[in-house]
């Protein structure tokens, strides 16, 4: 999580990632986290780049699988709008990091999720 929130502080746009790993009953374990190019250089939105995706698809190991995304909020932890409609669409864990407190939550459509780090 280290990783992530300081590659987020270093720039001025929403930064995405993919997390590899796999789903153990009611968990999920990550192993790794892909951290992204984000195409719309937005600071509101962001889109992978295709390369993450190749990326991802050469990281994981047997029996693992893209189980979640990880992105960057200016602000609250909260899903946006687009947010929920895009969990519609990728029905995966999807962890979002307010760079501005250091704080993040997990959700799965609305639904927000606890996170352990072991």
């Amino acid at each position: 999580m280290d990783r992530f929130i300081d590659a987020a502080l270093k720039t001025n746009i929403e930064v995405g990632g993919l997390l590899i790993g796999r789903l153990e009953g009611d968990k999920a374990r990550v192993r790794e986290l892909i951290i992204g190019k984000n195409i719309r250089e937005s600071p509101v939105r962001f889109e992978l780049d295709a390369q993450t995706f190749s990326k991802a698809l050469e990281t994981m190991h047997e029996e693992e699988d893209i189980i979640g995304i990880i992105h960057s909020h200016p602000s609250s932890p909260y899903p946006s709008q687009l947010d929920m409609e895009n969990m519609k669409l990728w029905p995966v864990i999807w962890v979002i990091v307010d760079i501005t407190r250091g704080e993040y939550r997990a959700w799965h459509f609305n639904r927000e999720i606890k996170i352990v780090i072991e």
